[in-house]
């Protein structure tokens, strides 16, 4: 009779694994079907030709969208300029996605890592 709860216990706990490991991939792939939507959106927009930086989608196990935006840029305004650019275009293909501001501005005499 042990024998046959700890068996049972084994493969539950075997199949909540496999279930979580499952949508975990779904969870990545949707994130990255996402990232793929909105970096073709940006690379249409002329008003951040030269600029350098990265949008990293992550969806959560609710389903929630997050867009991370790292890189460096030479100036507030361009800092400005990409957060706007990013935000209207989250809007529009994510609605009720949040966007987190990881960019840092290039100091003076600095140059970004090329």
């Amino acid at each position: 009779m042990l024998g046959v709860a700890l068996v049972v216990t084994v493969g539950v706990v075997i199949s909540i694994g496999v279930r979580y490991l499952e949508r975990r991939r779904l969870w990545r792939e949707r994130a990255e079907h996402l990232q793929r939507r909105l970096v073709v959106a940006l690379k249409r927009d002329t008003t951040l030709a030269g600029l350098v930086f990265v949008p990293e989608v992550s969806v959560d196990a609710d389903g929630v969208t997050n867009v991370a935006l790292s890189g460096v840029v030479p100036s507030e305004a361009d800092r400005d300029r990409v957060m706007h650019a990013v935000r209207r275009q989250v809007a529009r293909l994510f609605p009720g996605a949040t966007v987190d501001d990881a960019m840092q501005t290039e100091r003076p005499g600095q140059r970004a890592a090329s």
